[in-house]
């Protein structure tokens, strides 16, 4: 590829990758010549950029990978239909993922069955046309699956049935939309599973009495399962993730002992207490409590007091505390003191009394790995407290959060240096904050008042900073020299100064948004994408933009493939914690 700098064997099978990837339409269909891992890597370069929206992938460029010696096939959320196996000699598969591949039928069951005899591994969910036939053949013809995933929307018990009598290798079974199964029918088969570790039933029939049969399960994942109101799993011993949605329970027993690492209850609205984990708590990892309408302030405050037994939590969800609190508020006419039984507290406070009253309890032991304190009415006092408290902390947001000043800026530069992801957007009273955070990935600081911001982040991957004026951008500029090495996207205004910082310090951007662009960049971005291959841009947001790109600038994306979008809707953004 021309003008792609060569420096080291993996640079050079990279480019082969791409070179492959970008022509793949005019490559000759027979890969047979190529090796496996060659194969497979190709088409797993690119699924990847498949997932980043720059290609399409068709039932013609998936079928030119169809090779005798292929053994894994992972295409999930593809515009599919059933492939052409036989005809292409694929009778070597080990893994298939047609997760969300809506058009695939039992014809490709069959196939797995009749040839696939290898097969471990099979994700079919999505696939809405799979029924009992072909799930009679995968049970005939793949002794050896290990993993599979399927809805199970026209399957039926004997399909099922016949799957778990003759797969006895299964060591995770996921079923989807089971509203045809019966749990009684497909029990003395499940309990016979020694190897079965994870179980995810969801929309199936299950009661009380049968939950004996999930002793041996390791995960275990009930989702909208009608029947159950007082399930008692503390014969589970070997429970290590427990994850209920959508269920009528009322009551709950886990295991004790040390295994059970993960707690997750969503949406069970008939659960009035938190004091079934009082046993559990002590060991336990993950925490989330979600929308269970029916518990009570007084609850969220007895599990804050049993906090401090929990040494071992990294992480804790219950984003249920703002409406349980607020409504149970109102509910007291303005007098939230009835509520949590603490005299002379005024109802204007009640934000601040929940956010610090919560995090007094927490601040014992630095067990907080990734708060969303989206809106809370907290201080710079309360970051300090926090970030004092858990200096390990990785992600941290305060988005809107009114009070938030430069002086929390500092207190989370100071303390949290192994923050990855820090969001301080729509802050309105940040003026010139200053970040120093030697691990951190994502800086979001968007929409906020600001005049400056000074950033020393040498890892730093997304900066988010639009919707700032002129002086804020120009103060970007010298940042970019520490911090704009592995800085690979970018939202802000355009202007001279931050593409000058672009194009001397960050090599490895690859996406550049300047969709609220008010001073014409069309002659600083042909500088940089003429710079390409020392630059790896692939993609610029020209969205609303007051200026035209012009003919020159949209032809040279297209000669160095960047491309450029300046007509169309505004992207979702692609910034993760």
């Amino acid at each position: 590829m021309e003008g792609d700098e060569i420096t080291s064997p993996e640079r050079l099978y990279d480019l082969t990758l791409q070179s492959i990837h970008r022509n793949i339409n005019e490559i000759v269909s027979d890969f047979s010549i190529l090796p496996t891992g060659v194969i497979e890597e190709v088409l797993q370069y690119l699924m990847e950029e498949r997932k980043l929206g720059s290609r399409a992938l068709n039932l013609e460029n998936v079928t030119k990978f169809l090779v005798p010696t292929l053994t894994e096939l992972d295409i999930n959320n593809f515009w599919v239909e059933d492939l052409p196996f036989e005809e292409r000699g694929v009778y070597n598969l080990r893994l298939v993922n047609f997760n969300k591949c809506l058009h695939v039928t039992d014809k490709s069951l069959f196939h797995f069955g009749q040839h696939c005899h290898q097969l471990r591994s099979l994700r079919l969910s999505g696939c809405r046309d799979i029924t009992t036939k072909g799930l009679n053949s995968i049970a005939n013809g793949c002794p050896h699956l290990n993993e599979f995933e399927f809805d199970a929307t026209d399957v039926e018990d004997e399909g099922l049935s016949n799957v778990l009598r003759n797969c006895r290798q299964l060591k995770e079974l996921i079923v989807h939309k089971a509203r045809n199964i019966s749990f009684h029918c497909i029990a003395p088969d499940l309990s016979k599973l020694a190897d079965l570790q994870t179980l995810h039933l969801e929309q199936i029939t299950l009661i009380d009495s049968q939950v004996s049969v999930l002793e041996r399960i390791d995960k275990l994942r009930l989702v909208d399962c009608s029947g159950l109101q007082q399930p008692n799993f503390s014969h589970c011993t070997n429970l290590t993730s427990i994850y209920l949605e959508s269920l009528d329970i009322k009551k709950i027993r886990l295991p004790d002992g040390e295994k059970l690492k993960s707690i997750e209850i969503v949406h069970c609205q008939f659960i009035k207490n938190l004091e079934f984990l009082e046993d559990n708590l002590e060991h336990l990892a993950v925490l989330r409590i979600r929308e269970c309408k029916r518990l009570q302030p007084t609850d969220i405050l007895w599990l804050c007091d049993q906090l401090p037994e929990a040494k071992k939590l990294i992480e804790l969800d219950l984003s249920d505390i703002r409406a349980i609190i607020n409504k149970k508020a109102k509910d007291n006419k303005g007098e939230p003191e009835k509520m949590i039984s603490r005299p002379k507290i005024d109802c204007s406070s009640l934000e601040v009394i929940k956010w610090s009253y919560l995090f007094s309890k927490l601040l014992p032991f630095p067990i907080l790995n990734t708060p969303n304190l989206l809106h809370a009415e907290i201080t710079d006092a309360d970051i300090e407290r926090i970030c004092s408290s858990c200096p390990n902390l990785e992600q941290l947001s305060l988005e809107t959060c009114p009070h938030v000043s430069d002086q929390s800026v500092t207190s989370i530069s100071e303390h949290l240096k192994s923050l990855l992801y820090l969001n301080i957007g729509k802050c309105e009273r940040l003026k010139n904050p200053s970040v120093s955070l030697p691990q951190l990935r994502n800086l979001l600081i968007h929409w906020t008042h600001a005049r400056s911001l000074h950033f020393d982040c040498p890892r730093l991957v997304v900066l988010d900073v639009s919707g700032h004026e002129e002086e804020f951008m120009r103060s970007l500029s010298p940042s970019f020299s520490r911090s704009g090495a592995h800085l690979e996207k970018i939202w802000a205004r355009s202007t001279a100064g931050v593409f000058e910082g672009i194009k001397e310090h960050c090599p490895k951007m690859v996406l550049m948004d300047w969709s609220q662009s008010t001073i014409d960049a069309t002659k600083a971005l042909e500088d940089i994408i003429e710079g390409l291959p020392k630059y790896q841009l692939r993609k610029v947001y020209l969205t609303s933009a007051s200026f035209d790109p012009g003919e020159r600038l949209i032809k040279l994306g297209q000669e160095k493939q960047v491309d450029i979008v300046w007509r169309s809707q505004h992207p979702k953004r692609e910034i993760e914690g």
